[in-house]
């Protein structure tokens, strides 16, 4: 399951215009599976990120703003 969101952006950082601002979209990446009758899992969450498309390669590129993606553990899902 992918979840992608626009990034809010505050007044202070669209004034100052930092590169971050390059950075406009949120994701979270989740992926389940069952365990003891559960739906349990894992994922990333990329608080700001870039997207681009490689069409020689057809593929999705994703570049994370700052050094690693946080990584989401123990993941339940609930109905």
């Amino acid at each position: 399951m992918v979840l992608v969101t626009d990034r809010p952006i505050g007044m202070g950082e669209a004034m100052r215009n930092p590169r971050s601002t390059e950075y406009d979209i949120s994701a979270v990446i989740m992926e389940f599976y069952q365990e003891d009758g559960k739906d349990k899992g894992e994922g990333t969450l990329l608080v700001g990120a870039k997207l681009a498309f490689d069409k020689e390669a057809n593929k999705l590129e994703v570049e994370s703003l700052g050094s690693q993606p946080v990584r989401l553990t123990n993941i339940k899902r609930e109905k």
